[in-house]
């Protein structure tokens, strides 16, 4: 009996919560989520302190390095066990994981109050990526699964993007630096948004992977067969390439280089979305919310696109990536994810369904206030603060409506 009771307190290292890595990451992450997306209005309305030197840059930090690797790691070190028949980190291992992403994301707090624990907080932090890379690289290598080591090369170029990031922040802060203007002339935002484009390559990739199959065994009990030509098992690397060379041609002195590898980038992610489709899988949410999203990414680059042209400006794609994309994506995977590995039934709750609306409608009232004729015709704080509720809701739907299932055995 006491054994029983010790495997279901979630402080146990030997709890359900900390069998698999999608646990307790999915669960932290929506829920530090709603913490973030609730008190943003309040950092940049200037009713709380302000955590760092550029509220905006730590919003950005916290939404790709915060919430969003967190679902990443949930993601991977689940996938990689499935991938290699390896285990990954489980109960301790997996509970100092957790730990080690979780004690950054108060550093605002610690700012406050104690000052001098945010630098120590700030290197804790970018310890997280790196020991992700270790756990999950080490069954990857173990197995010989080397058509998956790339995602290990992703999980180091985030390091080092991570780093750039806190480079140019302690440069602003005068902090461990006298004088740093001569190899750090680059802004925090630099970083963030190369961060956020690496996200969409990474997503670019899994969905490529998934999506196909994941469509196949949702629409078969319409009766669909969803068959791709034989030519779509190499769209995954033909997207990646197409993504890392998106990545590099930033750093070539043209911008119209970069400005159509981005139309070229999304007009591939297109032809590709669009043979996964079909009348089915629009009855079937659990696939759809994960499409809209795959749809994000290819939106996202023709607006950087036309950002490069001066068309519209850069925060439409920024936002689109981080909420039509990632924010649709993330939800989307999140709960299929969860339902499958609980030994739930794939089928989308109303909760979960009503949670997919709030994230569409959050991230289409914040691409919208990026919008010149929106944003004369009504306040923009405001239409960041419902954007901001919207997809607090969203993410709380999803924490009531898992939570109980993240902390209980898989049934029998």
């Amino acid at each position: 009996m006491q054994s029983s009771n010790a495997s279901i307190n979630p402080l146990s290292p030997n709890a359900p919560l900390w069998s698999l890595g999608f646990r307790p990451f999915f669960l932290l992450g929506a829920l530090i989520s709603v913490v973030l997306m609730i008190t943003w209005p309040m950092f940049y309305r200037g009713i709380a302190p302000v955590p760092s030197v550029n509220v905006f840059s730590w919003h950005g930090h916290e939404m790709i390095f915060g919430y969003t690797i967190a679902i990443i790691a949930g993601f991977l070190l689940t996938a990689v066990r499935n991938w290699t028949g390896l285990n990954t980190a489980s109960q301790s291992s997996l509970m100092g994981l957790a730990l080690l992403w979780l004690l950054p994301r108060f550093s605002p707090v610690f700012a406050a109050i104690a000052p001098d624990l945010l630098l120590p907080l700030q290197i804790l932090d970018l310890l997280f990526i790196p020991a992700l890379a270790f756990a999950i690289g080490v069954p990857i290598i173990k197995s010989k699964n080397w058509r998956n080591l790339v995602i290990v090369f992703m999980l180091v170029a985030f390091t080092v993007l991570h780093l750039a990031y806190y480079l140019a922040e302690w440069k602003s802060q005068n902090i461990l630096f006298s004088d740093a203007s001569n190899f750090i002339s680059y802004s925090t935002n630099q970083p963030l948004m190369l961060a956020l484009e690496l996200i969409m390559v990474l997503i670019a990739l899994i969905g490529a992977r998934v999506l196909p199959m994941f469509t196949r065994n949702g629409t078969k009990k319409f009766g669909a067969d969803q068959v791709q030509p034989k030519s779509y098992e190499r769209a995954p690397w033909l997207l990646m390439g197409l993504g890392f060379l998106q990545l590099f041609s930033q750093l070539l002195p043209w911008s119209i280089v970069n400005t159509l590898i981005c139309f070229a980038f999304a007009l591939a992610l297109l032809i590709n979305l669009a043979g996964w489709q079909g009348k089915a899988l629009w009855k079937t949410p659990l696939l759809w919310v994960i499409h809209i999203g795959y749809f994000g990414v290819a939106t996202g680059f023709i607006f950087k696109g036309l950002a490069q042209l001066d068309i519209v400006a850069q925060s439409v794609w920024i936002h689109t990536m981080a909420l039509l994309a990632v924010g649709m994506m993330t939800l989307g995977f999140i709960g299929r994810v969860s339902l499958g590995h609980t030994g739930r039934a794939l089928e989308a709750t109303p909760i979960m369904v009503t949670s997919y609306f709030f994230m569409l409608a959050a991230a289409v009232i914040r691409i919208a206030a990026a919008f010149p004729i929106v944003a004369t015709a009504m306040p923009v704080t405001g239409l960041w603060d419902f954007a901001a509720l919207c997809w607090s809701i969203a993410m709380l739907l999803f924490v009531i409506k898992f939570t109980k299932i993240m902390l209980l055995p898989r049934p029998a």
